[in-house]
């Protein structure tokens, strides 16, 4: 049951897209990207700190459904609010003084929403989890993985245009240059 919560795969497909650039007021690309680096290490560090427990429940370890339930509901509800919080630091970082840089925020910002609207849609499936047997358990988990892959297919898609909005490249050399953007050379 290797079900390595696609909550790290959605967290690094917000990454992986990010090479690029982020609703509020026009900064210079420098000083936009650490405020976007930031809110986006923030957001993955703390799926990839709170999804253990559930990557645990998903991978098998299970001593108590009921537990394993709340678990995986308490771990949803996390990322509800963590996406939530990211998405407002991006909005506050405001938008890169860029061609596009508007329409480069508006994408980051989708994308973010987009995560949070998988991650909510996730939580209420998990809170409904089936307790009495665990193959019911189990089947019900997997239908929430595979929602979560689902969703992580339209976050992608929030993404794919980035780059191409960086028409200039300034976006995508300023968080290059940035060091609180270096965790996304590794993605």
């Amino acid at each position: 049951m290797r079900r390595s919560l696609t909550i790290a795969a959605v967290a690094t497909l917000l990454v992986v897209w990010v090479a690029t650039s982020a609703v509020a007021n026009t900064v210079p690309a420098g000083q936009w990207a650490p405020r976007f680096c930031a809110a986006l290490s923030s957001f993955q560090a703390h799926l990839t700190r709170d999804g253990k427990k559930a990557d645990a429940v998903l991978s098998g370890n299970i001593t108590s459904l009921a537990a394993a339930k709340t678990t995986l509901a308490d771990f949803m509800g996390k990322a509800v609010k963590d996406a939530d919080t990211a998405i407002s630091a991006v909005k506050a970082a405001g938008a890169p003084s860029a061609p596009n840089g508007a329409k480069i925020t508006a994408a980051f910002v989708k994308g973010l929403q987009n995560a949070r609207n998988v991650f909510a849609s996730a939580k209420t499936n998990a809170q409904h989890l089936p307790t009495k047997t665990l193959s019911a358990f189990e089947s019900s988990t997997q239908k929430i993985t595979s929602d979560l892959n689902r969703g992580s297919a339209g976050i992608i898609a929030s993404f794919t245009n980035v780059q191409s909005l960086d028409t200039s490249g300034k976006v995508g050399a300023a968080v290059q240059a940035e060091p609180a953007c270096a965790f996304l050379k590794n993605a």
